[in-house]
């Protein structure tokens, strides 16, 4: 049975509806985390039988709209919510607690999470935050570090954080294109480099250390370190608004956009 079979069939279990999916997670230990209009999920995908998991049930955060994933070095599962800040959630006894901006993040709409060691990054409809943990209990967080658009972030609207194998943290904007924090200083890119599209929706890195990011309207961009080359339908893209990327294990650039 493929993944894919697998998810058609948790679908069913305890008349789940795992459909309208906003966020999809597979953790270190091959549980798979799926947010939608209804709740969040979580289940083994490797078991041909099994149960639907409804972790946030029983805590004050059942009804909050999650649409984002991230699981830090400790395998704590952050939740980016809209509107209502980000939750972190401990899988082994079911702790959750919720960081807002009273807690020193930027804005509450995180639409993305991305870590390195004991730091988690958020991209938000307000600029971005770091936090920095050391503890092992839920709530160890030391403190928030906020930067926006007054820092050299471009726009506060950011899509996307990732940090990749250098440590470098590259930002997906709404209007400013890629932004890339390096050595304590952003640097910008834009058509000077080769990268036309303002609108960054996705980012990943490919085992050559090369940068692939998604666009609204240009399709999918490679950057090399120096450059950067488009691809869009004239090279096989069914599709230019690409809503997504990612790097599989096997070093493929998987693509997500609306056509089949």
């Amino acid at each position: 049975m493929s993944l894919g079979e697998k998810i058609e069939f948790k679908r069913e279990l305890n008349g789940a509806q795992l459909t309208n999916i906003h966020a999809i997670l597979a953790d270190s230990r091959e549980k798979v985390w799926i947010s939608n209009d209804n709740g969040v999920f979580c289940y083994d995908a490797y078991m041909e039988k099994g149960v639907v998991d409804e972790p946030l049930l029983g805590t004050p955060f059942a009804n909050l709209n999650v649409i984002s994933f991230y699981e830090d070095n400790k395998g704590f599962i952050w939740m980016g919510t809209f509107d209502k800040g980000v939750i972190r959630f401990d899988p082994q006894n079911k702790e959750a607690k919720l960081f807002d901006e009273s807690s020193g993040l930027i804005n509450t709409s995180v639409l993305s999470i991305d870590g390195n060691r004991d730091e988690v990054w958020f991209a938000t409809l307000g600029g971005v935050s770091k936090c920095s943990f050391s503890g092992a209990a839920v709530g160890d967080i030391s403190n928030f570090v906020s930067f926006s658009e007054e820092n050299g972030l471009g726009n506060n609207f950011i899509y996307k954080v990732f940090i990749d194998s250098k440590k470098r943290i590259w930002f997906g904007t709404d209007g400013h294109g890629l932004r890339c924090l390096k050595n304590g200083k952003f640097i910008n890119y834009s058509e000077r480099e080769g990268l036309k599209s303002r609108i960054i929706y996705s980012i990943t890195e490919d085992p050559y250390g090369n940068i692939w990011i998604s666009s609204a309207t240009d399709g999918i961009y490679r950057f090399d370190g120096t450059t950067f080359r488009n691809f869009s339908v004239a090279q096989g893209l069914s599709e230019i608004n690409v809503a997504a990327i990612r790097t599989d294990r096997k070093g493929n650039i998987v693509i997500v956009h609306k056509k089949v």
